[in-house]
């Protein structure tokens, strides 16, 4: 199937009214949360007010939001719906990608500054930039069941180690461009962590990875759907768990303790999910995740929690805190 170049964007909806209306709001300085946060732990964490214990948190989707340009080029209509006229924020930021050897390399923001932002709202401006990113053409291929480039597939397939996908229809060219945007994020992933903890041990820091999950695939794993569902994502994947067992990372993984809490209940998977979410968690969810982590930050902790400490000392005290 043959696709013009101008296609490519009329098909993947940029809201361009929604930028035009906001992007003198949009906040320049948005850093990316997801892995790229090592990026301004350089900066933070470089002083003599730096902590010595890094809590290094990795929702769902955080693998992908790593590698995209500009977001905005991922959500689908109902998203872009809901936020048109009230909101926009996700505008270009600093992320992510891997080079033909498949190394990392990072990239500057598309639009680093509040007069930049202005040119999301010039069509031959993004059809410049996106005609030839590789992640771009990933998510033209997830929507429309079509490839602009077989070159560009191959190129990806290569740097993240993966099969070309299948390209039999449609719906098989949908699916095998999720799974290798997905292949692909994580890979960057991969390689931000190895990072991350190099930073760390030169900074002589303790790290924590701690794996959180949208309602979609904490509703999943308490449904017990199969693996083969295309609505169940494995947001991290087994080998991404693996990889950080094996550089010796502690990780917590927040899904099992979710799961075991719902086996103890009389409730529907949908049901149990409603008490923790609205789209992120509530602050019901909130509380169920700090405990589910507790237990493994506490025995972390060296010398523990002044709550948890046997010393025989006040829990309330100043000393260190107040002057004098």
């Amino acid at each position: 199937m043959t696709v013009r170049r101008r296609e490519f964007l009329a098909t993947i909806p940029v809201a361009l009214a929604s930028a035009t209306a906001f992007a003198c709001q949009g906040n320049v300085n948005e850093a990316l949360r997801a892995f790229l946060q090592p990026h301004v732990l350089k900066r933070n964490e470089g002083t003599d007010q730096s902590a010595k214990y890094l809590i290094f948190n990795i929702w769902g989707d955080d693998h992908l939001r790593s590698v995209y340009a500009w977001r905005w080029l991922a959500f689908p209509d109902n998203a872009i719906e809901s936020m048109s006229g009230t909101m926009f924020h996700a505008n270009p930021w600093v992320h992510a990608r891997l080079n033909d050897r498949g190394a990392l390399v990072e990239c500057d923001s598309l639009c680093p500054t509040e007069a930049s932002l202005y040119q999301l709202c010039d069509l031959a401006f993004l059809i410049d930039t996106f005609r030839d990113d590789e992640i771009a053409h990933l998510l033209f291929a997830q929507r429309t069941g079509a490839f602009l480039s077989i070159e560009v597939l191959e190129r990806v397939a290569g740097k993240c180690q993966q099969n070309v996908p299948v390209l039999s229809s449609p719906e098989a060219i949908k699916a095998g461009a999720t799974q290798l945007l997905h292949a692909y994020a994580v890979r960057v992933g991969i390689k931000i962590m190895d990072r991350l903890q190099e930073f760390c041990k030169q900074n002589h820091k303790e790290l924590m990875v701690l794996l959180s999950y949208p309602v979609g695939a904490v509703w999943h794993a308490c449904n017990r759907s199969s693996s083969d569902d295309p609505d169940n994502t494995d947001w991290h994947p087994h080998y991404f768990k693996n990889y950080l067992a094996e550089r010796g990372i502690r990780m917590v993984d927040s899904l099992p303790a979710h799961v075991t809490e719902f086996d103890s209940f009389r409730l529907s998977a949908k049901e149990y999910v409603d008490r923790y979410y609205i789209g992120h968690y509530t602050p019901r969810g909130n509380h169920f995740f700090a405990y589910a982590n507790k237990d493994a930050i506490r025995n972390w902790l060296n010398p523990p929690p002044p709550a948890y400490q046997n010393n025989q000392e006040p829990l309330i005290r100043f000393k260190g805190y107040l002057p004098g």
